[in-house]
């Protein structure tokens, strides 16, 4: 059986979407060792590094950019048709709109998110995104989508076609591929006190990172003098968070940091006493994920998905309320048993996460079409 991937959104730039590339995927590769996966990269990245160990992984170059949306969606137009009849596949699985197909090929299709659908985060896009995602679920065969919140949105378009939910995961070694030396030299270099809040995510409006912001001048008022380490790069919203910070004479207190390691995301995770997590809307969470490998208390949003993610068993706060934001966040500094809840919980929660596992419930699906369709 041959199995096409069309990775060419990934890049160098890290995100949620290429570590459930990386951690699945690669998993998926070592329990199918029979079955050729050919991956098709942008033509400005590469992944041999990332899988140059398996035989049964190729990779092929092409002619699209992993950004610039217009551009690529022309040169996609022109390109697809032709190269995939060349190949010679018997499954297809994409990663990012608008989606591709092939009459003769069983086509997937990963949603992560419909955020462009909803006008609070898309603008003018909305009017475009909406009825490019209708036409991209019903050209596939099948929709893998990452929560059973997502699910839901995602039939809320209307949609016939048959969807999976496999979730992201994390790798069962996340927390411990540090050692004590990074640990000081991570608190050396960013001068890290013992008790700090934590917040992770690219900067952008769904982050809510504004009304945290807000939060932290609250909490300044009622005396906890508490530091914020927000960590994430830029996605436009970057300058409205710093202002805030100034405005509001929280600089010493709340830093926003950008383009760091994965190393040093993971110890910040290891040593902060609280994460927050205050997005208005997220198809996921990964974050959670890391927090809970990591033995870190959370305090979250209000969110469905959220709620999926923890089984309920976290405290929630109203991310469009500041003042919700504020008293959870107290009762949780004030009750050091529910930190220890979450610690506990969130320990034995995220093993139902591991790429392994996750791997195994893939593989299943693609065993499901294979057989249904008599494939080799």
């Amino acid at each position: 059986m041959r199995v096409g991937l069309n990775a060419t959104c990934f890049n160098g730039r890290p995100s949620g979407a290429k570590q459930r590339f990386l951690g699945l995927y690669g998993e998926l590769f070592k329990i199918m060792p029979d079955t050729q996966f050919i991956i098709f990269e942008p033509r400005d990245y590469s992944f041999k590094f990332h899988f140059h160990n398996f035989q049964n992984v190729k990779c092929i170059k092409t002619i699209l950019p992993s950004e610039g949306r217009i551009k690529k969606a022309l040169l996609g137009f022109l390109f697809w048709p032709i190269f995939l009849r060349l190949q010679k596949l018997d499954i297809l699985e994409g990663f990012n709109l608008p989606s591709i197909s092939h009459p003769n090929v069983y086509t997937f299709h990963t949603i992560h998110d419909v955020r462009s659908t909803n006008n609070n985060f898309s603008g003018w896009e909305y009017f475009i995104a909406l009825p490019l995602h209708r036409r991209s679920i019903h050209r596939v065969n099948h929709i893998i989508t990452v929560s059973h919140s997502m699910k839901k949105e995602i039939q809320n378009l209307d949609v016939s076609t048959p969807i999976t939910v496999i979730y992201n995961g994390i790798s069962d070694s996340y927390s411990d591929d540090f050692k004590n030396e990074d640990i000081l030299k991570v608190k050396e270099k960013f001068n890290i006190n013992d008790n700090f809040f934590l917040s992770v995510g690219h900067f952008e409006k769904r982050k809510n990172y504004l009304n945290l912001i807000k939060t932290m001048k609250l909490l300044k008022d009622d005396g906890f003098n508490i530091p914020l380490f927000i960590i994430g790069n830029d996605n436009g919203e970057k300058k409205a968070v710093l202002d805030l910070v100034e405005e509001f004479d929280l600089i010493g207190q709340v830093f926003i940091l950008s383009h760091l390691s994965n190393l040093e995301v993971k110890v910040f995770y290891s040593l902060a006493s609280l994460f927050i997590f205050p997005s208005l809307y997220e198809g996921f969470g990964i974050p959670i994920l890391e927090a809970m490998s990591s033995k870190t208390p959370i305090v979250m949003s209000d969110l469905e998905v959220f709620k999926e993610l923890t089984n309920e068993k976290y405290v929630y706060f109203d991310p469009h309320d500041v003042s919700s934001m504020v008293e959870k966040i107290k009762f949780v500094l004030n009750n050091p048993k529910v930190t220890e809840t979450f610690r506990d919980f969130g320990s034995k929660r995220v093993n139902d996460f591991t790429f392994d596992g996750l791997a195994v419930q893939l593989k299943s699906l693609y065993d499901q079409v294979k057989e249904s369709n008599h494939l080799q």
